[in-house]
């Protein structure tokens, strides 16, 4: 079981490349919110959410902002292949969480509520955006 924001954070990439490599081409935890032009897509970026860490009495959370983008670039129908890609980017974020959820057994926060992205002008970027909190339980002490 994943008990620190480091192990957290592996484990993430480690499914993306390990059960998701022929859907995510590019994973990486980043400081900041933004996506590599110059790396092939799909891609997965997070980072550390704006409430990310939280102490329980019983257990502590951990929240992660996830970003599921790839590129829009057709230059015949760009509002159409633009449905399809955010449509694309919400279906494999759904399945990439569930499989952290019954594969890994996290607890995760659910519902989770995403949000979705288009960058402005040809050839841009466009996906789904969320807040993906873990609980993580403390290890039970007796005295």
């Amino acid at each position: 079981m994943n008990r620190s924001l480091k192990q957290i954070i592996e484990t993430i990439e480690e499914v993306a490349i390990n059960s998701f490599s022929d859907e995510i081409k590019y994973v990486k935890f980043e400081r900041q919110k933004f996506t590599k032009k110059d790396k092939p897509f799909p891609q997965l970026t997070y980072f550390l959410a704006d409430t990310s860490l939280q102490i329980g009495q019983n257990s502590n959370k951990i929240g992660l902002r996830l970003m599921f983008v790839d590129q829009i670039v057709s230059k015949n129908d760009q509002d159409e292949y633009t449905k399809e890609v955010i449509s694309d980017m919400y279906d494999l974020s759904s399945r990439f969480v569930s499989h952290l959820y019954k594969e890994n057994r996290w607890s995760i926060d659910l519902p989770i509520a995403l949000s979705n992205f288009v960058a402005k002008g040809a050839d841009g970027n466009g996906g789904v955006e969320f807040d993906l909190f873990i609980n993580l339980s403390k290890p039970c002490l007796t005295t």
